[in-house]
């Protein structure tokens, strides 16, 4: 028998794909909801904005659901937009404690503090996060993807590094990895956007003279841009490389058959092969060398192979579809609690 599921978050959700943000989008959302339905579910969109795969819902609502995801918003006042969606998430939140609704937030952002995330496993609530090594109290689940991986690895007519990501928590690595005069880089993001909460556009500028910025990509042209790219590089915020948090771009690397360096320091599964791991910006200078000469012409190729394995395994959404299932039947999923 189908669930009624509800979906909660803000991208702005299912208008991300045509938005110049240069984040991850809402393509794992749709891939999501798609799955939901296709299994006879009925799924309920609480956020703005909306599409033909779902049925637009209130908080008043919330009684009516048998699980519901809230993809975590922290407040933000001075973003209306953006504080508008925490408001309506704590009062969904709030509402299942009457409704007795199984809720599972995934902090797909590693922005859960200590004191909200008391309150909410006093709420009853699952936390979840896209991490191979989630912290403690949280469960694994990681974005499911349905992008092809088909596309065959081409060595030629690739015009160097490019990195798609905006300037949030990962300056510091982003230097020791990709400032150098020998590294030709492109990046898109809000690296030249003035903003009091990261560095100055001049700042990135003289920390940066390799690199040409784009500004802001659409989600929808991530792919395409990869696919022309000699490589790309998962750079994350420290919190990230100690979990191993999974972002939606590697499976966007491995559907535009891009060879993605991996930073050392990022916490990975033992097994795995560790080729296209760098420890610094003269191992990407070699590698983009070898890449870009085809000195190895099986280098580039090897990288993707790997990648688009563990892709394959670990971005489906068989895993969104059992969590659900496990709430639903008051199944424990929650991990410990912090000794802290």
């Amino acid at each position: 028998m189908g669930m009624n599921i509800g979906f909660h978050g803000y991208e702005p959700a299912f208008q991300s794909g045509q938005m110049m943000t240069s984040a991850g989008g809402s393509r794992h959302l749709t891939t999501t909801i798609s799955e939901f339905t296709r299994l006879g579910h009925q799924v309920f969109w609480f956020g703005e904005g909306s599409n033909n795969t779902t049925k637009s819902a209130n908080v008043s609502d919330v009684k009516l659901m048998d699980v519901i995801f809230l993809y975590w918003r922290w407040a933000m006042p001075e973003y209306l937009d953006r504080q508008k969606a925490y408001t309506r998430q704590m009062e969904i939140i709030k509402m299942t404690t009457a409704s007795k609704t199984p809720v599972i937030v995934h902090d797909q952002d590693h922005k859960i503090d200590k004191k909200t995330k008391e309150f909410l496993i006093m709420m009853n609530v699952t936390l979840t996060e896209p991490s191979l090594f989630p912290r403690t109290g949280y469960s694994s689940l990681m974005y499911p993807s349905d992008r092809p991986l088909t596309s065959k690895y081409n060595p030629h007519s690739r015009f160097g590094l490019c990195y798609v990501g905006n300037n949030y928590e990962r300056y510091d690595q982003t230097k020791r990895y990709l400032a150098d005069a020998r590294i030709a880089a492109i990046f898109y993001g809000n690296w030249l956007i003035k903003s009091d909460f990261r560095e100055s556009p001049d700042q990135v500028k003289s920390d940066f003279p390799n690199v040409t910025f784009q500004g802001r990509l659409e989600a929808d042209q991530v792919i395409n841009c990869l696919r022309h790219a000699t490589a790309t590089i998962h750079l994350a915020k420290s919190s990230y490389n100690e979990t191993g948090f999974i972002t939606a771009r590697w499976a966007e690397a491995a559907s535009a058959a891009c060879p993605a360096f991996v930073p050392k320091e990022f916490k990975f599964i033992d097994g795995y092969s560790n080729v296209g791991i760098v420890e610094n910006a003269s191992d990407v200078i070699r590698f983009l060398d070898v890449l870009d000469s085809l000195k190895d012409p099986n280098l580039g190729k090897s990288i993707v192979e790997w990648q688009r394995d563990f892709v394959n395994q670990y971005s489906k959404p068989d895993a969104w579809i059992e969590i659900a299932q496990k709430v639903q039947a008051n199944q424990t999923v929650i991990g410990e609690d912090d000794d802290e």
